[in-house]
């Protein structure tokens, strides 16, 4: 069972999920960021597979959690980082992102290091997705904001977002697990070769390309997933203990 606790920053209160009581400083903390629109429980059996480091989890903002004073990518990105600040002080911190949490975690300057999951780094080439996010909207119209900020997807039109910017800011080392654009799946992956380019020549991000595999990469390449993690989660343990 998880608790939730909520951590105020300067754009609105932060929802999250972890075990809390069992932590221990001494090892590694995994912030998982969960992507737009994932069920309520998604990867809540992720602290589970994940033994000798803690993990905690959140929704976007705005995704079965408080809307920040403003939805952007930006503001989620120092919204988190003040969490990490607030309540995960001097912890060797691995930022992990699913779909958008991808892009937020790249955009992120708190932790040790990163992995990432088809961050969609720009949207012209989110085909089937458009579709989708206009049906949500449809069921809820108060997301109607959150998704044209976020996506550019509006119901008269569209407006490229184009989030290549938060590549030249990594600030740490990192793995970038990529979909296949042309997977025959439900929702084939939502990196253009172009995006995946461009995640391959930043330096200190390991770009990972998965072939057949589609854009949910934690349902399709769980196992994909668990290695990036444990293997980052390895190189941040105290030197002392390697």
């Amino acid at each position: 069972m998880l608790e939730q606790i909520t951590v105020s920053t300067r754009l609105g209160d932060v929802p999250l999920w972890g075990r809390f009581e069992t932590f221990d400083a001494a090892r590694p903390l995994v912030l998982v960021l969960r992507g737009a629109f994932a069920h309520v429980d998604y990867l809540d059996r992720l602290p589970d597979a994940l033994e000798g480091c803690d993990v905690v989890l959140a929704h976007l903002p705005g995704m079965h959690s408080p809307r920040l004073v403003t939805s952007s990518v930006g503001a989620f990105a120092r919204a988190f980082d003040e969490c990490v600040r607030a309540r995960f002080a001097g912890r060797q911190v691995l930022r992990v992102g699913i779909s958008v949490g991808g892009l937020v975690v790249l955009a992120m300057r708190e932790g040790a290091a990163l992995v990432a999951t088809d961050p969609p780094l720009t949207t012209a080439s989110l085909g089937p997705l458009a579709a989708r996010l206009r049906r949500a909207v449809a069921e809820d119209p108060t997301m109607a904001d959150w998704v044209w900020n976020v996506f550019g997807i509006g119901p008269f039109g569209t407006e490229a977002r184009d989030y290549s910017e938060v590549l030249r800011a990594v600030n740490v080392r990192g793995i970038v697990l990529m979909g296949d654009p042309f997977a025959d799946v439900r929702l084939p992956g939502l990196m253009a070769p172009a995006d995946q380019a461009m995640i391959a020549a930043v330096p200190g991000l390991e770009a990972v390309a998965l072939k057949g595999v589609g854009h949910n990469i934690p349902r399709d390449a769980p196992e994909a997933l668990l290695r990036a993690i444990r293997g980052a989660c390895r190189a941040l343990e105290p030197r002392a203990e390697a």
